[in-house]
């Protein structure tokens, strides 16, 4: 298991969690310790990480439950559960540049989302 450092950001929500490297793949210890992080917490950031590629992102994700598919989103992935979501400093719509919930609506809404 890894070195994890788990520090919480306030005294409602969020934690940062430190000594994981997400793109080198977590072994079962190192994931049930984020998982409970993740219950205890709600949401977690991991600072510092090296750019983790789609492939790995659904890897971890999928360790959560079933993955998600945006009934809306059109699919630019070969993954259908990963939205890509392109902008750049002259977008004039930036998708997810302030906060808001996707499916809330769902009978089932997705448990998480992974940015």
């Amino acid at each position: 298991m890894a070195d994890l450092l788990i520090t919480p950001i306030s005294p409602v929500i969020g934690a940062e969690i430190h000594g994981v490297d997400l793109a080198s793949g977590v072994d079962d210890a190192t994931f049930e310790a984020i998982h409970r992080a993740f219950l205890d917490h709600g949401v977690l950031f991991f600072r510092g990480q090296e750019e983790l590629s789609a492939d790995a992102q659904v890897e971890f994700a999928g360790r959560l439950g079933e993955l998600h598919i945006h009934p809306a989103a059109p699919s630019q992935h070969e993954n259908p559960a990963v939205f890509v979501i392109r902008t750049h400093r002259r977008s004039p719509i930036s998708n997810g540049n302030g906060w808001h919930t996707d499916v809330s609506c769902d009978e089932e809404p997705p448990l998480a989302t992974m940015l």
